[in-house]
């Protein structure tokens, strides 16, 4: 994450920016406008069980959407502005792109493929007393999916969006990082398709 996060501070950046984060200590959201970049990212994206919390000051940081998943409040609105919302866990068919298998397979890094082993490892952990259907890291992220797929309903429900992008939560399991570059182009289409949708019903 280093080699392409800018070493910047967020009040230096060119747009608004915020990142939030959950403090398992204190029992509440961690937001962070200011202060280091990489910082705040690396403690809005820490997963449960995927990677390791961020210590900071008297907080123990993970990610953000354990309490919220769409932190829509803390965007800074201008007059006359869009207001688009990403909803990654939508209850939605799953979109695919055209992507031809040889250049699938080129573009997978040794990395890549290092953390698909993984994953296949991490599928073969059992609970001792849990049911067949689950292993021990697929029930808790279950779990938590479901409490933050409930809490993004709520919200959706809360505040006036512009355009709100849909995109299936079967898109991508939570340890599927070798899917990286298959996702953005999933982003990418589902964005674009959304905007001119927006841009139709605005003429």
């Amino acid at each position: 994450m280093e080699e392409f996060i800018p070493d910047k501070n967020i009040e230096d950046l060119k747009i608004n920016y915020a990142a939030v984060a959950t403090d398992i200590i204190n029992d509440k959201e961690f937001v962070f406008k200011s202060g280091d970049i990489f910082e705040a990212i690396r403690a809005s994206i820490s997963i449960p069980t995927v990677f390791v919390p961020v210590k900071k000051e008297k907080s123990v940081l993970v990610d953000g959407g354990v309490i919220n998943n769409i932190p829509i409040k803390h965007v800074k609105r201008n007059k006359d502005d869009i207001l688009v919302v990403f909803h990654v866990n939508a209850d939605v068919p799953v979109y695919k792109p055209n992507i031809p298998p040889k250049e699938k397979e080129t573009n997978q890094s040794i990395y890549q493929k290092k953390i698909n082993d993984f994953q296949k490892q991490l599928n073969n952990i059992k609970l001792k007393h849990a049911t067949k259907k689950f292993g021990y890291f697929n029930l808790i992220n279950k779990t938590i999916g479901l409490m933050s797929n409930q809490l993004s309903e709520l919200t959706l429900k809360v505040y006036q969006l512009d355009v709100l992008i849909n995109i299936s939560r079967k898109t991508c399991g939570i340890f599927d990082f070798y899917k990286a570059e298959e996702l953005v182009e999933i982003g990418k289409h589902l964005a674009m398709k959304n905007i001119e949708m927006y841009k139709n019903k605005s003429l």
